[in-house]
């Protein structure tokens, strides 16, 4: 079964023009700005969804050419910034 992706739930979001985004990390005290493309990875990171299914998401939503690029990228920074559930 493939790994569903969840956020961490002591965060909170301020959603941006431009589908930007501002997530607070209350654990760390640290808000970090997500671009377009990693916000709707975030925002797909529900536990209903994994890797491949955000792929087909963000080329529908984003009609980007390569989304499993696009993904990875997001999906690395999320999990750099430590706002995913491990």
């Amino acid at each position: 079964m493939p790994k569903r992706l969840l956020q961490r739930e002591d965060v909170d979001t301020r959603e941006l023009p431009d589908n930007d985004m501002f997530v607070y990390d209350q654990q760390q005290g640290i808000t970090h700005y997500l671009s377009p493309e990693v916000a709707l990875v975030w925002t797909k990171c529900d536990g209903s969804n994994g890797r491949i299914d955000l792929e087909r998401i963000v080329c529908a939503e984003l009609n980007i050419a390569k989304p499993r690029e696009t993904v990875r990228e997001a999906l690395t920074r999320l999990n750099k910034l430590n706002l995913l559930q491990q």
